[in-house]
């Protein structure tokens, strides 16, 4: 059995890590701990690997392989246990599969290390800079959208940056910070205080910054927004209703 809900004079200490039992308590779910969990090992291979300076080429396959590898732990590990229907509350995360195209292609086989990563540049810059499906940007850019053509070729150019090897303007905004709300909202976020969620961050992120409460209750709004409309963009409805 779970133990007692913790006493509210129990998280006035954001920096006290909780037990399982207590996060469950709180309304946190048994898959967003996992994947929090697999996300800051993920976060630290990345930069080990970083550090170790290697070619260019030989940095573009061993992303590729860590992000086949998270990828397949996230469905072994996660997959038995996700409730059947997530609370749509963002609409856009990892576990929705909205960015995966890079890496089924690269496991396929079908297209070449570095053409894969690339796409993944894009589906990620896709989803951080203009908070939507990358598929979607390239669709509204073929229907002749303007503004959706300007975020085309501003992804394009991330992914021409990482072809040659240039630098590359990273988003704005603390990124692991955008990853673990996009994903946690729907599986338990959503239900923390401020502060709460100032503690879930001190314990789970890897970005080794000091939290703000407040800072972390507004991006989750912000990404409430977002999350909704990219939700109508993933999933659009007809006119009638249908």
């Amino acid at each position: 059995m779970r133990g007692k809900t913790p006493r509210s004079d129990q998280l006035r200490n954001p920096g006290t890590a909780k037990s399982d039992e207590e996060w469950f308590e709180l309304g946190i779910s048994e898959p967003l701990l996992k994947f929090a969990r697999i996300y800051q090992d993920g976060v630290k291979e990345i930069h080990e690997m970083e550090a170790q300076k290697l070619p260019r080429d030989r940095e573009i396959e061993a992303k590729l392989r860590l992000m086949s590898k998270l990828s397949a732990r996230l469905v072994a590990e996660l997959g038995p246990i996700m409730p059947e229907q997530i609370n749509e509350l963002a609409g856009l995360d990892a576990l929705y599969g909205v960015s995966t195209e890079s890496v089924r292609l690269a496991r396929e086989g079908k297209i070449h290390p570095g053409v894969a990563f690339g796409i993944g540049v894009e589906e990620f810059g896709a989803n951080h800079r203009f908070h939507s499906p990358f598929h979607a940007i390239v669709e509204e850019h073929w229907a002749g959208i303007p503004k959706a053509t300007s975020h085309y070729m501003r992804l394009e150019q991330d992914r021409q940056d990482v072809r040659y090897k240039l630098k590359m303007s990273p988003p704005k905004g603390n990124i692991d910070h955008r990853i673990i709300m996009q994903t946690g909202l729907g599986l338990g976020l959503e239900k923390l205080s401020a502060v709460q969620l100032e503690s879930y961050c001190n314990q789970f992120c890897p970005c080794g910054k000091d939290h703000d409460a407040d800072d972390l209750r507004k991006l989750r709004n912000r990404i409430l927004e977002e999350g909704r409309a990219a939700h109508a963009a993933i999933n659009p409805t007809t006119t009638d209703g249908k």
